[in-house]
């Protein structure tokens, strides 16, 4: 809806105009049920490219391999004797990309009455991404004693259930009443893919050409370990540190109809917005890639909460003091507080078997005071018709 009827509607937060969202609503007649359920596979289709290598020597040093770079082929201070790739991607022991699955259930029921309607559903979604463990380094840890945890194994994964229901409600010939409400909470794990030295992309992409040792690689790691050709670190490592989000909301929302007269429309909303969010990000002591200061603990915990809460009053009335005159009166108050706070703390230097920011041997924290943004805004409108004009 654009510009002034959108305002009209809706109040001055509306000005720029707004996108109407419609839910389901039950209809009158027999109680009815619908179940549904998705199953499926995940896939990552994606083409990741090999890596080369051009081992060569030099015309001083015939006997020594070395790795030529095209512009020292140009000028002849390299020359070449063979070319190797690699792709960890492909070998499947070595590769992180399997086959995910996802699932989803859910159901509905509606019916009523003309005086009262109703809907309610409910979803379960489960979801685990095509990233996992690499078998390597699965029998490289099972073998050195460690416990595989299910979130190394699986460190992309998403869950997610909501409930919804509408109330509608006609308590007499001329008042209406709805009352509809959400929640949905959802918890997810990220694994490392963003674009830095920790991502297992970087380290599979970034390996020098051939599987172990060769010129200016040792194809070991600073702990002793085989690299599998990834280009510093394994990744049985990466897939050691532990990020979660997780999220809770409630949307709700009250609205009532008054029509007194044929000719005079009251309607009140009164609408309830709750989001609380926490992200949290551990690699617990002698845990993680061993890069500066992972490898003796690091937590991170951050807690955020917003409010949205909206009161909207409007009235409308419409008039024919003549028979090619129509007049139309809307005046309306609408109220709106919007308001958040969060923490964050962080910690390093944990002792075995901690996990949590309050067992570090370092910890920072911070915080923000709560903040608040409220707007009242009230409209009066006149539409003036002459003659459908």
């Amino acid at each position: 809806i654009k510009g002034p009827a959108a305002a009209t509607l809706y109040g001055t937060d509306a000005a720029n105009g707004i996108i109407v969202v419609t839910t389901k609503r039950g209809n009158v007649g027999d109680t009815r049920w619908n179940w549904y359920t998705e199953q499926g596979m995940i896939k990552d289709k994606g083409e990741y490219p090999d890596a080369y290598m051009i081992w060569g020597h030099t015309a001083a040093a015939p006997t020594v391999q070395r790795r030529c770079e095209l512009t020292q082929l140009a000028v002849s201070s390299c020359i070449q004797d063979s070319v190797t790739t690699f792709n960890p991607m492909k070998v499947d022991e070595l590769s992180p990309l399997q086959t995910g699955y996802r699932n989803q259930y859910g159901g509905q029921v509606s019916g009523g009455t003309n005086a009262l309607r109703f809907f309610v559903s409910g979803e379960l979604e489960e979801e685990e991404g095509p990233i996992r463990m690499p078998s390597v380094d699965r029998n490289r840890m099972s073998a050195e004693g460690l416990t595989l945890r299910e979130e190394w194994l699986n460190p992309e994964r998403l869950g997610r259930t909501s409930v919804r229901a509408n109330l509608n409600a006609a308590l007499n010939p001329k008042f209406d009443l709805g009352v509809t409400s959400v929640y949905v909470k959802s918890n997810q794990r990220l694994t490392q893919t963003d674009n830095n030295t920790l991502s297992i992309f970087y380290q599979t992409m970034m390996n020098p050409g051939f599987q172990n040792a060769g010129p200016g690689r040792t194809g070991i790691d600073p702990l002793g370990r085989q690299l599998n050709g990834n280009n510093n670190f394994v990744l049985g490592d990466i897939f050691q540190r532990a990020v979660q989000e997780d999220i809770q909301r409630f949307l709700g929302s009250v609205n009532g109809g008054w029509r007194p007269f044929n000719w005079l429309q009251a309607d009140a909303v009164m609408g309830l917005d709750l989001a609380n969010r926490r992200d949290f990000t551990l690699c617990r002591f002698s845990e993680c890639a061993p890069s500066g200061q992972l490898r003796l603990g690091t937590v991170s915990s951050q807690h955020s909460n917003n409010r949205n809460v909206s009161t909207k009053l409007s009235s409308r009335a419409t008039f024919q003091p003549r028979e090619w005159l129509n007049l139309r009166t809307t005046a309306g108050v609408d109220y709106v507080h919007i308001s958040n706070d969060n923490s964050a703390s962080s910690g390093t230097q944990l002792p075995p078997g901690a996990q949590s920011v309050s067992q570090a041997a370092v910890r920072l924290g911070t915080s923000t005071l709560p903040t608040a943004t409220k707007t009242l805004g009230y409209y009066v409108q006149e539409l003036i018709g002459m003659r459908d004009r």
